[in-house]
């Protein structure tokens, strides 16, 4: 069973789907190397995972307990927390594409949240990261 992470926004954005923006298959699978690298303080970034922001009451609690991450209700972000975080993030992948597993689609994943995140920063609407397991 492979994970994806993905981008809920408190409001519609006119236009996008921010769901259908992004795979973000291989960003959730990137984020373990980020983790284990110590990326997160390396960059001075925000951890990717306290971006989740969904009710962690919700049928999908067991498996944010896997991924050690309970929410306590929904939360929500100001887009410049998460720009700043994914920036950097691509930024680390692409100077060092041979230490991340399919750096191509991990660039990918990034820039289409960066999109979103940019979008969400024009229109003043929060956000959060969701998972699909």
């Amino acid at each position: 069973m492979s994970v994806a992470y993905y981008i809920n926004t408190e409001h519609e954005l006119e236009g996008r789907d921010p769901v259908c923006d992004l795979d973000g298959k291989a960003l959730a699978s990137a984020a373990e190397h980020f983790e284990r690298e110590q990326v997160y303080e390396s960059l001075q970034v925000r951890p990717i995972e306290e971006f989740f922001g969904a009710d962690g009451s919700d049928e999908f609690a067991e498996e944010f307990e896997e991924v050690g991450h309970v929410p306590e209700g929904p939360i929500w972000f100001e887009p410049e927390e998460g720009i700043h975080t994914i920036s950097g993030l691509r930024e680390y992948v692409l100077r060092n594409e041979s230490k991340v597993l399919l750096p191509n689609r991990v660039i990918e994943d990034l820039e289409a949240m960066l999109e979103v995140l940019t979008e969400c920063k024009r229109c003043g609407i929060r956000w959060h990261l969701c998972v699909d397991f």
